[in-house]
């Protein structure tokens, strides 16, 4: 399984919120049972394209995809992950995909 989640940073804050993705949350996430590893992508959009998402990380999943959402959920909202204002949350976009 794979999550996938696309996100922006807030606008102007993009050198912020990647330093916080890549050196703190991505590092929380790989502490979570069933999280096999990460990666991040940024869009290479045509000149004319304008995306909805600048960044992407894609997730490897061992086991439950829903227990994993479920503690990513609890260790946020506990405070146990520290979370950044440099995020734009409101477009952010999550999904788990399944091998066919």
């Amino acid at each position: 399984m794979k999550l996938l989640v696309f996100s922006n940073a807030r606008d102007g804050r993009d050198d912020e919120y990647n330093e916080w993705y890549n050196k703190v949350h991505l590092p929380d996430l790989l502490t979570i049972p069933g999280v096999r590893s990460g990666a991040r992508y940024r869009v290479h959009a045509p000149d004319a394209a304008v995306p909805e998402h600048r960044y992407l990380a894609i997730y490897d999943l061992d086991g439950d995809g829903d227990a994993v959402l479920k503690e990513i959920a609890t260790r946020s909202g506990s405070g146990q992950f520290q979370l950044t204002d440099s995020l734009d949350s409101r477009t952010v976009k999550l999904a788990i995909w399944e091998a066919m």
